[in-house]
């Protein structure tokens, strides 16, 4: 068997409401509300279906946030920005609470929304990460002290 990715969290649910999951208008949602809720069963799933799930799911909410709020052309990325920096600070306060997972969802939503709107598909926001995450990995970086914010030294950087 190949690499399993263990998942964090693994709510068992019944037959009943697994079979409730699979029976939704949405085909796309339905195929990874059904997979995943198997995946959460098991406690892993694949990388390779991890990537196909996240795949989906990213066109899905593509297609509705299109057909709900315009396409790229007729409004940019500035208005699901603005609407990210207002569920970030939701989040935030959802910190030890049970609606963090979901603000968290809605930041990565908007995310997407935003790079797609800014005519960045998926492969190009995941090489853009890689390079940011390969940047920041080669600052040097303060020891946090508190539960705030840490910025990287900035000493002799351009």
């Amino acid at each position: 068997m190949g690499k399993q990715v263990v998942l964090k969290r693994a709510p068992i649910r019944g037959d009943s409401e697994l079979a409730e999951f699979c029976d939704g208008t949405n085909r796309a949602l339905r195929f990874v509300r059904c997979i995943l809720e198997v995946a959460q069963q098991r406690g892993t799933i694949t990388p390779e279906i991890l990537g196909h799930l996240y795949a989906v799911l990213l066109e899905a909410a593509w297609e509705w946030s299109e057909q709900t709020f315009g396409t790229a052309e007729q409004r940019g990325p500035k208005g699901a920005l603005l609407h990210l920096e207002k569920e970030s600070r939701e989040a935030v306060e959802a910190i030890g609470t049970d609606n963090l997972t979901e603000e968290l969802a809605d930041c990565q939503i908007l995310i997407w929304d935003a790079a797609r709107r800014a005519g960045l598909g998926p492969v190009e926001l995941l090489h853009a990460a890689r390079q940011k995450l390969e940047k920041n990995m080669a600052r040097q970086w303060p020891m946090p002290t508190s539960d705030q914010p840490v910025e990287h030294i900035r000493e002799g950087e351009e």
